[in-house]
C-alpha cells in the first residue's frame, strides 16, 4: 500500500524509491518496502537533513576516523574527510597550514603562504606545479567559491590562500581583510617573483589539526528518532507506525517545533554478549508508560529517546508466535556489510559460543 508513514496519505506523491533503516552513509544497507516512505520525503526533506548530519555532528567525527565512506562505501577512495582545519606545527605554532583529516590522518592541501613585509616571504605547501603555476591558477579562477577562515595568531600582512576541489579557501586574522587586499600582495609578489628576488620552496611541519565543529543538534536527533520510526515500521509494519500515537514524534521528525524526549547518555548497553566492532544498534521497550528507543552508533555514542505513551493495555506483553516483542532490536554491522535482528543475533551468538565451549 502506498501511503508515506511521515505524512500519513499517498495525495500527490510518488513511491519510486526506498528508504534506509540505518542511514547509507552510517553504512546502513535494509530498506523499508516500497510504499512507506514517499520521494518528497525521502529526498526532498531527508537528503539535506542527512547531509547537514553527517557533516557536522559527533557522527561526522566518527566517519572521518572510522568511516564509512560516500553511501556507506569501504573503498580508499569513498572514504570521508573532514572540513578544511587550520593545521599549526606541534613544534612550532607560528607555522600554520590548511588541511583535513581522512581515515585519522592529517592532509595539508596545496596553499600559498605568505607573510609580506618590505618584501614577500612565501612558502608553497604540497603543491606539485611551480609558484607561477598556481599563482596563475588562482587568478583565473576568481569565480570559484571561496571559504574564509580566520586565526588571531596570524599577522596583519599575513595570510594562506589554499586550493582544493574547485573550492578557495583564505585564512587571514580577521574578517577585516577583504580578498582585494590580498590580491594586491599576489601581484607584488609576482613582481617579486619576475625580477628573480623569490624563489619558491615546499614547507613541511610536523601538524597538529585545529577543527573547530559546531552542529544543530536538534537535527541529529530527529535523524535519530527517524532511525528508531523505520525500524518500527520494518519490525511491526506500516499500519503500525501510522497510528496517532507516534503523530509528535513524526512532527519532530519532520522539523516541527515539538518537545520530544531525547539525550545523548554516558550509560553503555550491557547485554552480556559481543556485538561486531563499531556497529550501529538499536533497542526498542516499554517501560513505566513510555515506548523508548536506545541506539548507539559505533559502540560509544547512546541515544535515549522516547518514542510514545503507551496505555496499560499496550503494555501488556504482546506476543507474535513465541516471540515477545516488547523488546526488540537491529543490528548494522556496517564493516562486514551485513544486519541482523536482534533475536537473531543473540541465537548466532549463542550458538557459536556453545560450539566452542564443545571444543574446549
Amino acid at each position: 500500500m502506498n501511503k508515506c508513514i511521515y505524512l500519513k496519505t499517498d495525495e500527490n506523491l510518488t513511491f519510486d524509491g526506498e528508504e534506509h533503516v540505518f542511514p547509507a552513509a552510517l553504512g546502513g544497507i535494509q530498506k523499508l518496502p516500497k510504499g512507506y516512505v514517499s520521494d518528497y520525503v525521502n529526498g526532498k526533506l531527508f537528503s539535506p537533513l542527512e547531509l547537514n548530519v553527517m557533516r557536522e555532528s559527533i557522527l561526522s567525527i566518527s566517519r572521518i576516523f572510522i568511516g564509512p565512506g560516500k553511501r556507506g562505501k569501504l573503498n580508499e577512495k569513498s572514504q570521508t574527510k573532514s572540513k578544511i582545519g587550520i593545521y599549526k606545527d606541534s613544534n612550532n605554532e607560528k607555522n600554520i597550514s590548511l588541511g583535513y583529516i581522512k581515515k585519522g590522518q592529517p592532509h595539508q592541501i596545496p596553499q600559498l603562504v605568505v607573510r609580506y613585509e618590505e618584501k614577500p616571504n612565501c612558502n608553497l605547501i604540497n603543491v606539485n606545479t611551480s609558484f607561477m603555476e598556481f599563482l596563475q591558477e588562482l587568478k583565473n579562477n576568481k569565480h570559484l567559491k571561496k571559504i574564509n577562515l580566520y586565526d588571531k595568531s596570524l599577522g596583519n600582512n599575513e595570510f594562506i590562500i589554499g586550493y582544493l576541489e574547485h573550492k578557495v579557501y583564505m585564512l587571514t586574522k580577521d574578517k577585516n581583510i577583504e580578498f582585494d587586499y590580498i590580491e594586491e600582495i599576489i601581484s607584488k609578489v609576482v613582481n617579486e617573483f619576475n625580477q628573480g628576488n623569490y624563489t619558491s620552496d615546499i614547507e613541511n611541519i610536523q601538524p597538529s589539526l585545529n577543527l573547530k565543529m559546531e552542529f544543530n543538534i536538534e537535527n541529529f536527533y530527529r535523524i535519530c528518532a527517524k532511525i528508531a520510526l523505520n525500524y518500527l515500521a520494518l519490525k511491526r509494519g506500516q499500519e503500525y507506525v501510522l497510528n496517532k500515537r507516534f503523530d509528535k514524534l513524526r512532527n519532530f521528525i519532520l522539523g516541527e517545533k515539538v518537545k520530544i524526549n531525547c539525550n545523548i547518555i554516558e550509560n553503555d548497553f550491557d547485554m552480556r554478549i559481543e556485538f561486531p566492532s563499531e556497529s550501529h544498534k538499536i533497542f526498542i521497550n516499554e517501560n513505566n508508560g513510555y515506548m523508548y528507543a536506545m541506539i548507539n552508533f559505533y559502540g560509544t555514542t547512546n541515544i535515549y529517546i522516547e518514542l510514545c505513551k503507551i496505555s496499560q493495555q499496550d503494555y501488556s506483553v504482546r506476543k507474535i508466535g513465541n516471540e515477545l516483542d516488547r523488546f526488540i532490536g537491529y543490528i548494522c554491522d556496517w564493516k562486514s556489510r551485513v544486519e541482523y535482528d536482534l533475536l537473531e543475533y543473540i541465537d548466532m551468538y549463542n550458538n557459536h559460543h556453545e560450539r566452542l565451549n564443545r571444543k574446549i
